[in-house]
């Protein structure tokens, strides 16, 4: 590309993701947010199978071309803005609305102590002049924001719990605004009650030859790794306690 050119477009297909450069690996490179479909991208440079994004002044990503489409009227400009905010829950989950002027990138993490959800919007400046939040709202305690840089704005939601149980970014099907739907802790939190999900292995295109127990032993490392959790389940009488509590409270599950 030339050196001023650049493209403007939409992200297309289900889960586009960006990542932090062109690193790779038989499991992909180093992800750093998966993103809704039809947000508006900036697109500055092209290396092969990726295209470079521009996410603010001094951030930028890497998207699959496959999950670019072009889009001249996908409008970026030179930075634009939050409106208000609503914070309510309904019957099942807690949510955080946020009015923007455009579906821009955004990025998350959890932390867990302090227990609290933050989002990060590129390409944005607070004009956010009321955060409205209703009692319905269940699980979130406090949501503000930080303006982190002229073009960064943070969101930052607060829990009452310390152990995440999931949340979920997407923009409204009918408007711009962003929308973080987060999961409630359940009310019976005995192991009968719940469903619990095990990434056994690392996986791959050659998982047979790097699993952990390679070539020395009967038992490869997924099995062995679900054998090892079912032995401690049967045995305890709270299989939970203590078991990779930092690990689990790092996955978003919805």
């Amino acid at each position: 590309m030339c050196q001023h050119a650049f493209l403007t477009g939409r992200t297309v297909g289900p889960l586009p993701f960006l990542e932090y450069g062109l690193g790779d690996d038989r499991l992909g490179g180093a992800k750093m947010t998966y993103l809704d479909t039809n947000i508006a991208v900036k697109v500055v440079d092209s290396v092969k199978d990726d295209y470079k994004v521009q996410l603010s002044a001094y951030h930028s990503g890497w998207l699959a071309k496959t999950s670019f489409k072009q889009d001249s009227f996908a409008r970026i400009q030179p930075y634009h803005l939050t409106g208000n905010w609503k914070v309510y829950g309904d019957d099942n989950y807690d949510f955080v609305t946020m009015a923007l002027d455009q579906r821009l990138p955004y990025r998350s993490i959890q932390e867990i102590d302090p227990s609290r959800i933050i989002v990060d919007i590129f390409g944005v400046t607070s004009n956010t002049n009321w955060i409205t939040q209703l009692s319905t709202a269940k699980e979130i305690k406090n949501a503000y924001y930080e303006q982190k840089e002229d073009d960064v704005f943070r969101v930052i939601i607060e829990l009452k719990h310390q152990q995440h149980w999931g949340y979920f970014i997407y923009y409204d099907s009918t408007s711009t605004s962003l929308v973080v739907r987060v999961k409630r802790q359940p009310k019976i939190l005995t192991p009968q009650k719940l469903v619990v999900a095990i990434d056994a292995g690392h996986g791959g295109k050659r998982w047979q030859d790097h699993s952990a127990c390679r070539h020395r032993c009967a038992i490869r490392g997924r099995p062995g790794t679900l054998q090892a959790i079912c032995r401690r389940m049967s045995r305890s009488e709270r299989p939970f306690e203590g078991f990779a509590r930092s690990a689990l409270s790092s996955i978003p599950l919805m």
